[in-house]
């Protein structure tokens, strides 16, 4: 597909989660890493399982329905409810998060990327991950420098794609212009959605080429972080 050049970008949001961050090898790796040191198997069964409770409950997050303290004060205790593990779930989160916070896969681009692009343009991260967690990620990986700052949706109390969180990240932006910004992200419901919501630019990584569904606007779609080099950033 060819694609115009944008020089009136000026303005780069990125998301964090499986947008730089491979957090699917982070959080398999967090998971297995506190089941067992909980003593406990982590067979295909139970990750299917919290997997499948974990994404009902962000995408119930997104939507507003509940809050990030029912996320992560819930899901374990309904994975164990399920699955018959006699293990309190609130102390099980707070061990994962600890965990968590020490995993920091990158995508074989993301620094190269960052580098390439910090030298061109402002760079954001925002995130609806929890805020000590991300901050650690962030830092342990060496990409926190790239990022003239990161809004994370547990300090701001609005999370993406409420159009509450990105006035409130706007608003705190250098000369910040929604007709020279881009909105980089994996999540179709909360980067996608959050940058139209916005009146922001957007562009879809896809590197499973899923199907676009209707409801979006996208702008771009990208492979890989590298392919931001072809829509002429």
């Amino acid at each position: 597909m060819e694609y115009r050049k944008e020089p009136g970008i000026r303005t780069l949001l990125f998301d964090v989660d499986n947008t730089l961050i491979d957090f699917t090898a982070c959080e398999k790796d967090a998971l297995e890493k506190t089941f067992a040191g909980h003593r406990l198997e982590l067979n295909e069964d139970t990750y299917q399982r919290y997997q499948s409770i974990n994404h009902d409950l962000w995408r119930a997050f997104e939507r507003g329905e509940v809050t990030k303290d029912t996320v992560l004060l819930t899901r374990f205790g309904a994975l164990f409810e399920q699955t018959g593990i006699k293990e309190d779930g609130r102390a099980f989160e707070a061990a994962y998060q600890a965990q968590l916070g020490q995993e920091h896969v990158l995508y074989h681009d993301t620094v190269e990327m960052l580098e390439y692009l910090s030298k061109k343009y402002e760079i954001y991260y925002l995130t609806n991950g929890v805020a000590k967690t991300q901050a650690s990620r962030l830092q342990l990986s060496g990409i926190d420098v790239y990022a003239k700052d990161v809004f994370v949706s547990e300090l701001i109390g609005h999370q993406k794609p409420s159009m509450e969180f990105f006035r409130y990240c706007m608003e705190r932006m250098e000369n910040f212009d929604t007709e020279t910004a881009l909105m980089i992200g994996d999540s179709l419901t909360s980067d996608i959605k959050g940058g139209n919501n916005a009146g922001i630019k957007t562009c879809w990584l896809n590197p499973e080429r899923k199907k676009q569904e209707e409801g979006y606007i996208i702008d771009y779609e990208i492979a890989c972080l590298s392919d931001l080099k072809i829509i002429g950033l």
